[in-house]
């Protein structure tokens, strides 16, 4: 970003400029004199530079353009259009062995994928552009690179990995005396230590990232720095300091088109008005909130809105309306953070490490190789003739043994994996051929609802299948994303409680399989014939792994449900494993499936 530059004399000095690089550079550095401010018009200048870098086949303006271009649809929520421009980036990046724009290419590309939640897809495109980073990037560079990882860190609940690179951001934007990534950095660093319940430390942060929002005339460091400090003011539960700081904010995000600014700062002016006892004012801002929240993928603020809803409810005596959202709450914001998830992302950063550590001693071993290069390569070539011999008899030691030992799990990834690259590429692809169809044949859509219904069996029968999913956090987490979806298309709400902590127990494959059909039919069945607007999903371990699904529907006929609800296809799968079902029929109807559990 090169900003303070006076625009009218960009303009005048484009008017007589010929159409080639020094252009582009010029389109772009106008189009940053707005970004912070006016994103339309930034816009409508990087679109000019790019337009022209393709027609004079200049790959280096052709990337600046894309940087500068999905910085601001990040900030509008327009995220798909971004990602298609940032893996287009790394394309002409890597084709052209332009290794600066390939480690920004990286870094953007893994910022959306931040925005969007994909935070496996993010950390592999981070830990792809560190060692790009740590070799040729500038302070400022590193200073905002550490930032976003401190942000990721945050969203995966790793709070001492969060402080690290927060204070490695702030340590490279002060030794750059960079404004800029120093304000960012103080607001990554403040939300660190509010996490950590350190909220008076962080408000210190946070308003001197405000105080150089303000000296730099940017709009976007300000209006974070506001929402922040309304966050902390809110964690203190000290109304008198926060409402203001939301109120301030909400102007500027719909100046900037902050679409995830907008809906924090509504919320946060919403909690005002309920503060107030402004019931009926807060109800009518939270209904149209929680729409413009939903409309832009809003996942974090529309939970706030949900709960706060819930709260005004119950404010203008609606508790069965209150009961409604809590549950709709409960079933956004519950969302389990999946342990393989975590395991890739600890493998990521063991790589990257590793990595780092062969350049340093790579390194090491050329500078020793300068002073003593005859005796090194006599050295290393009977070296490497000795580990070539070791290599390859331990190699085949290795893999005899391996073998023996990991022969069915390897079948069971083998298989997995080629039903997931093979038959499921296929049947996407059979998928988007039956929608193009729709419009034109009767019998495209009865096609796609059936592709839709076997891409989703070979999902099931590869998570069964995948060793790596035997664990009884797995099989909550996909038990819960399963039922989340059969319920969310059913219109139904979904309550679904699981233990403060799990027991870390691995699960045979045949008790995974039958618990996750049986649970899913019991829903299916509740879904299809209760009547019920709201479903309870409740888990248990103990001396059993226990599963409850009840519903506040009709109840069903006990002496003649077995064949119709297909009870007795439940029964028989938990006799199957050597579990219970029990149904009790009172009120909805309540179905519990359990099993012996050895922890």
């Amino acid at each position: 970003m090169e900003t303070g530059l006076d625009k009218d004399s960009l303009k005048r000095k484009l008017s007589v400029m010929h159409a080639d690089s020094d252009k582009v550079q010029t389109l772009i550095r106008l189009g940053q004199q707005y970004e912070t401010n006016t994103p339309d018009s930034a816009l409508y200048y990087y679109e000019a530079a790019g337009k022209l870098s393709e027609g004079i086949h200049y790959l280096q303006g052709t990337l600046r353009y894309i940087a500068n271009y999905t910085a601001v649809l990040n900030v509008q929520g327009k995220f798909k259009e971004s990602l298609q421009l940032n893996l287009r980036a790394i394309g002409i990046a890597r084709k052209g062995h332009l290794q600066r724009q390939l480690m920004k290419a990286l870094i953007n590309t893994a910022v959306v994928y931040q925005y969007t939640e994909h935070y496996r897809e993010a950390v592999n495109y981070y830990l792809q552009a560190l060692p790009l980073v740590d070799s040729i990037g500038t302070l400022q560079e590193r200073s905002i690179t550490y930032g976003n990882l401190c942000s990721l860190y945050r969203n995966l609940k790793q709070p001492q990995s969060a402080l690290r690179y927060a204070r490695l951001a702030l340590a490279f934007g002060e030794k750059n005396r960079d404004d800029y990534t120093v304000a960012m950095a103080c607001i990554n660093l403040a939300n660190c230590l509010k996490d950590m319940g350190k909220v008076r430390e962080a408000i210190i942060d946070i308003e001197r990232a405000g105080r150089l929002g303000l000296k730099l005339n940017d709009d976007n460091i300000q209006e974070t720095a506001l929402i922040n400090l309304g966050d902390a003011y809110l964690s203190l539960k000290e109304p008198a300091k926060y409402v203001p700081a939301y109120n301030a904010a909400l102007p500027l995000a719909r100046k900037i088109s902050d679409v995830s600014g907008e809906c924090f700062a509504l919320h946060g002016v919403a909690l005002g008005m309920f503060f107030k006892k402004e019931y009926l004012q807060a109800e009518r801002l939270l209904n149209t909130s929680m729409a413009f929240a939903r409309q832009h993928d809003q996942k974090e603020a529309w939970s706030r809105m949900l709960l706060l809803m819930s709260d005004v409810q119950i404010a203008l005596g609606r508790p069965k309306a209150s009961e409604d959202y809590r549950g709709r709450y409960d079933s956004v914001t519950n969302v389990l953070l999946n342990a393989s998830l975590l395991k890739n992302i600890q493998e990521l950063e063991a790589r990257y490490g590793a990595e780092k550590k062969r350049r340093q001693l790579l390194q090491k071993d050329l500078q020793l190789a300068r002073k003593q290069r005859w005796l090194v390569i006599s050295l290393a070539g009977l070296a490497v003739l000795g580990l070539v011999f070791l290599l390859v008899y331990r190699r085949q030691e290795t893999l005899r043994v391996k073998a023996m030992l990991t022969g069915e799990q390897q079948e069971r990834r083998r298989i997995s994996q080629e039903m997931h690259d093979d038959m499921g590429s296929g049947l996407t692809r059979l998928l988007f051929l039956t929608r193009s169809l729709i419009a034109g044949h009767e019998a495209a859509p009865k096609i796609s609802d059936a592709v839709n219904g076997l891409i989703r069996q070979m999902n099931e029968v590869i998570w069964m299948m995948n060793n790596e999913r035997d664990t009884l956090e797995s099989l909550v987490a996909y038990l819960r994303a399963a039922c989340a979806e059969l319920l969310d298309a059913s219109g139904i709400a979904m309550i679904f409680t699981v233990p403060d902590k799990m027991p870390d127990v691995i699960l045979a494959q045949e008790v995974r399989r039958n618990m996750y059909l049986a649970v899913k039919e019991a829903v299916h069945n509740a879904c299809k014939h209760s009547g019920a607007n709201t479903i309870t999903i409740a888990i248990i371990t103990d001396k059993e792994l226990a599963v409850s699904v009840q519903d506040n529907g009709r109840g069903i006929d006990l002496a003649g449900a077995a064949l119709g609800n297909g009870l007795g296809n439940m029964q028989q799968r938990m006799e199957n494993i050597g579990g219970n079902l029990e149904i009790v029929s009172e009120a909805g109807t309540l179905l519990r499936f359990s099993v012996p559990l050895s922890i």
